[in-house]
């Protein structure tokens, strides 16, 4: 997912690096790095509740 936006970005939208990368700063106020945590961890959880 990560790679999917950084590609996005710099190839098709054609933006600069730094602008890429700060989407991926929390410390700019941009939490796209947290939402993609919780993507990973979410269906991770489901699966050892339910015990898959």
């Amino acid at each position: 997912m990560a790679m999917f936006d950084i590609i996005l970005a710099k190839f098709v939208v054609k933006q600069k690096w730094r602008t890429v990368m700060s989407d991926f700063n929390p410390a700019e106020g941009n939490f796209l790095l947290f939402g993609l945590i919780v993507l990973v961890i979410i269906p991770y959880a489901v699966m050892k509740i339910k015990g898959i």
